[in-house]
């Protein structure tokens, strides 16, 4: 009994990863495909699309190309709100892109509801 119990340990923070957006790292733990916990934790959840900023001329086709994504919604020539076709895990697509030679940051689309005091 005490060997699964270590074993489930083991594979709980095995699935836990960290992430960078812009300057702050993040350790999450994926509960569900939108759904994370963070270190001390509360429940994060994301948006299934997530925002892109490309560096100057260029052109958003290499990045839909490259990590098969469509764009929902265009702000400028170099920001736009994009979607992934894929159920995967939407934080490690993110943190691809946001890698990318070619972006200047891709962010998640946090969930977040305002409440009133």
């Amino acid at each position: 009994m005490r060997f699964f119990l270590y074993i489930f340990i083991i594979t709980t923070l095995l699935h836990g990863q960290l992430y960078t957006f812009g300057n702050k790292t993040f350790y999450l733990q994926r509960q569900s495909s939108y759904v994370y916990k963070d270190e001390n934790g509360k429940d994060i959840k994301i948006k299934s699309n997530f925002f892109i900023k490309l560096k100057k001329n260029v052109d958003i086709k290499i990045i839909l190309h490259d990590y098969n994504i469509t764009i929902d919604k265009q702000y400028s020539k170099q920001l736009y709100l994009a979607n992934s076709e894929y159920d995967k895990n939407i934080l490690e697509i993110i943190q691809n892109i946001n890698n990318d030679e070619n972006t200047l940051f891709a962010s998640p689309n946090f969930d977040i509801k305002l409440q009133l005091r």
